[in-house]
């Protein structure tokens, strides 16, 4: 008995997923003000290894952008104003002062009995659940458990 020779059809490559480099043009018409540059790795001052970031606010906004968000000359203003004050704090200080913040919040007397007793159905448990806003779960009935970590 002869045996037939399989011919088989030759697997097709998919193309690449990566996008051809746009122009300067094509580039300025996308361009909406939250793009961020990177330089590579190893090419700082003084042999840096350090990777710096350099972020852009303003400039040419695309179409849907102004669309959605129309912004105002104040408003871009007010924008650079915070970039450049929350630059030059520095993550440091910005950490110091949440933390600060947090630790002020969380000393705050507020009734929380439901939340002590259900720790274990809080994702989060450095945020409080306070007794008197609480959603009190009434589905199903006769459900014994009333808890979600959820305030009105």
């Amino acid at each position: 008995m002869a045996t037939k020779s399989l011919m088989m059809k030759p697997m097709s490559r998919r193309k690449s997923a990566a996008k051809t480099p746009k122009t300067p043009k094509e580039e300025l018409n996308n361009e909406d003000g939250t793009q961020i540059e990177q330089k590579q790795k190893g090419r700082g001052r003084g042999g840096d290894s350090r990777q710096r970031v350099k972020i852009r606010i303003g400039g040419a906004t695309s179409a849907s952008a102004s669309a959605s968000a129309p912004t105002s000359a104040c408003q871009d203003q007010l924008l650079r104003a915070f970039c450049i004050d929350t630059t030059k704090t520095g993550v440091a200080k910005l950490v110091k002062d949440f933390n600060e913040t947090r630790a002020a919040s969380l000393k705050a007397t507020i009734a929380r009995t439901a939340f002590d007793k259900n720790m274990d159905k809080n994702r989060y448990k450095d945020v409080v659940c306070g007794d008197e806003g609480r959603v009190v779960l009434t589905w199903p009935p006769g459900h014994p458990n009333d808890y979600i970590h959820a305030n009105w």
